[in-house]
């Protein structure tokens, strides 16, 4: 009795593409999560300080710090679809509201209008922009094999 095995053809630039795009997605998620981490760290001592002046803000700040340090935490494991439209746009209502703040204030908390020297804040909305980019590149490539 012979048996024939019908080898299946693998095409060596569709593997590698595969394992390049694996390996550019992880790079992505170290840097989005160094990011992530950065922004949340930078808010801390905001955080602090506007808890006792303006008590929403500085509840709004910590909240933001919680969210950013876990999906930096959750990037680290894994990529997860709903983590980086999360973060995408977590961090994209931060710049819009970082923007409005200097712009106009905010309600209780004007002492920021027009202060765009700021060292903190601008390492914050540099690694805020890197999140948002680096999300909408990770997203537009998510093939919808692995919709998780």
């Amino acid at each position: 009795m012979s048996t024939q095995i019908s080898a299946v053809r693998v095409d060596p630039a569709a593997v590698g593409t595969g394992q390049e795009l694996a390996r550019r997605r992880r790079a992505a998620r170290y840097a989005t999560a160094l990011a992530l981490a950065v922004t949340s760290v930078v808010h801390i001592p905001v955080a602090v300080e506007h808890l006792d002046q303006v008590p929403y803000l500085g509840g709004l700040f910590y909240a933001f710090v919680i969210a950013t340090a876990a999906g930096a935490g959750s990037l680290l494991v894994e990529s997860r679809k709903l983590v980086w439209q999360a973060m995408g746009l977590l961090t994209f209502a931060a710049t819009a509201v970082f923007v409005v703040s200097r712009i106009f204030g905010l309600p209780g908390a004007s002492d920021d209008r027009g202060d765009w020297n700021n060292a903190a804040a601008l390492t914050c909305v540099v690694a805020q922009a890197a999140v948002v980019t680096l999300s909408l590149v990770v997203l537009r490539s998510w093939s919808g094999v692995c919709d998780r």
